[in-house]
C-alpha cells in the first residue's frame, strides 16, 4: 500500500502578517486619540457652561470698602464646603485705641484683645453706635459684610468677594460688592499667590489705599505669608513687601512691618465656645499700609490651605493603615 502524508489533525498557528500587526497597532492609537479629543470636548463643554452660569449672575453694584479697623470675624456655619468657609463681618465690643496697652509690647495687645474676645464671644448681640451696621436679613445683628467663596469662578480658583451692606437715607439696606481676591493660576504651586483688588479702585484717588493692587504670597506651604502691594496710579509700578504675617488661624496672627518692628494689625485666636463659630477680633492700627478688610481676607485664604493640607495628610495616613 503506498505511503500517504498524513494531515495534522490540528492546523497549526499561523503567524499574523506585518501589516496586520500596523493595522492594530494604528486602531489603537486611533483609540487614544477619539478618547483625548473627547475628554477635550467634555471641558469645552464644561467651560461654555460655567460661563453662561457665570455670566447671568446677577452682579452686585460696586461700593467702596467701609471695613473699620475693629471688627469682630468668624465663620458663616460649622461646616466648609470644597475646602471654604464663608465669613461674616461683625460689629466688635466697644474699643477705645488709647485704652489699648503700648503698641510695642505686642504680647500685651494680644492678651488684651484675646481677653475681649473671650467675654463676648458667646453674646449673640453686640451694641454698635455706628448706623451702617445692620444685616440685610436681620436688623437687629451686628452683621456689616459677608466674605463669600464663588466655587464657580473656574478662571479664578478659589475666588472670595467682600459684600458689604449700605443703608440709604429712606432706611432701605442693600448689598455691595467692595473686594475681590483669587488665587494666581499655578498648577506648580500647592498654594499659590493671591491677588486682591477693590471694585472702585480706578474712581479713587491715587493716593487712597484702595486704589492699590495687594498680594498675599506664602514662605512655604501653610505657614507665615508676606503681603504686597502695587499703586501704578502713584508711581509704585511693582509689588513690593509691606507687612510680614506671622502666626497661624488657630492660635492668632500679627502683621507686621517689613522689619517685623512695627504691629500693623492683629488677628486673635478664634474662640471656641461652642455657638461662636471660631469669633475672633481684628484690630487694624489707622496707619496700617493695606485696608482693613486685608486680615480677614488673609485668614480665609490660610484657613483655606490648611482645610486642604489636612485631608491630604488624612488620606495618605487612612492609606498607610490599610
Amino acid at each position: 500500500m503506498a505511503d500517504t502524508e498524513s494531515t495534522p489533525l490540528l492546523n497549526q498557528r499561523e503567524e499574523p502578517s506585518s501589516f496586520e500587526s500596523l493595522r492594530k497597532r494604528l486602531l489603537t492609537r486611533e483609540t487614544l486619540i477619539l478618547l483625548l479629543l473627547g475628554l477635550i470636548l467634555v471641558f469645552l463643554v464644561l467651560n461654555v457652561i460655567l460661563f453662561i452660569v457665570q455670566t447671568d449672575e446677577p452682579k452686585l453694584p460696586s461700593g467702596i470698602s467701609d471695613v473699620p479697623n475693629h471688627y469682630q470675624l468668624r465663620v458663616s456655619s460649622r461646616f466648609a464646603i470644597n475646602f471654604r468657609w464663608d465669613y461674616v463681618l461683625e460689629a466688635a465690643p466697644p474699643l477705645d485705641l488709647t485704652s489699648l496697652p503700648n503698641r510695642e509690647n505686642k504680647k500685651q495687645v494680644k492678651d488684651y484683645l484675646l481677653e475681649l474676645n473671650e467675654k463676648y464671644s458667646s453674646s449673640d448681640k453686640i451694641a454698635s453706635n455706628n448706623n451702617n451696621l445692620t444685616n440685610f436679613e436681620d436688623p437687629d445683628t451686628p452683621e456689616f459684610a459677608e466674605l463669600v467663596s464663588r466655587s464657580n469662578k473656574l478662571w479664578s480658583p478659589a475666588y472670595y468677594e467682600a459684600r458689604e451692606y449700605r443703608e440709604d437715607e429712606n432706611g432701605l439696606v442693600s448689598l455691595v460688592a467692595s473686594t475681590i481676591a483669587s488665587e494666581e493660576s499655578n498648577f506648580f504651586s500647592l498654594t499659590p499667590s493671591v491677588i486682591i483688588s477693590f471694585t472702585r479702585a480706578k474712581k479713587l484717588e491715587a493716593t487712597n489705599i484702595q486704589s492699590c493692587q495687594y498680594k498675599i504670597t506664602w514662605t512655604s506651604p501653610v505657614s507665615d505669608g508676606l503681603i504686597k502691594r502695587k499703586c501704578p496710579r502713584a508711581g509704585e509700578w511693582r509689588y513690593r513687601t509691606i507687612s510680614i504675617v506671622k502666626g497661624t488661624s488657630e492660635w492668632g496672627m500679627e502683621f507686621f512691618d517689613a522689619n517685623e518692628d512695627l504691629h500693623y494689625a492683629v488677628a486673635t485666636r478664634p474662640s471656641y465656645h461652642w455657638n461662636s463659630l471660631q469669633k475672633r477680633i481684628v484690630l487694624s492700627y489707622p496707619d496700617a499700609p493695606f485696608p482693613p478688610i486685608l486680615p480677614a481676607i488673609y485668614t480665609a485664604y490660610y484657613d483655606y490651605h490648611t482645610n486642604r493640607k489636612n485631608a491630604k495628610d488624612l488620606r495618605l495616613q487612612e492609606k498607610e493603615n490599610q
